[in-house]
């Protein structure tokens, strides 16, 4: 990454990302749906700032899922965003 600024701006929003993708675990386990949708919906705009496109768009799905209520799908998609955000690399 070429801009020190933004660069800055994806350290600060790793840690933060990790945090809410720990809550949506829990939300989509115990069924917070509203809670759930609003981790996922937060996650989809940032993510999708910050560069990090697949994500954002697993996010969207998510969030899509959480209206449903559906725990499955739910469940299974928080594992894939916890996967795919375990595989960034902060240089």
């Amino acid at each position: 990454m070429n801009d020190p600024e933004m660069a800055e701006i994806v350290r600060d929003f790793v840690p933060k990302m990790q945090e809410r993708i720990a809550n949506m675990k829990r939300d989509a386990q115990a069924g917070r749906w509203k809670d759930l949708d609003e981790h996922a919906h937060w996650l989809m705009g940032s993510a999708g700032t910050t560069g990090f496109q697949m994500i954002s768009a697993l996010a969207g799905k998510l969030q899509i899922a959480a209206y449903e209520k559906n725990q499955g799908g739910c469940k299974q998609l928080c594992s894939a965003i916890e996967q795919m955000a375990e595989s960034v690399e902060l240089v």
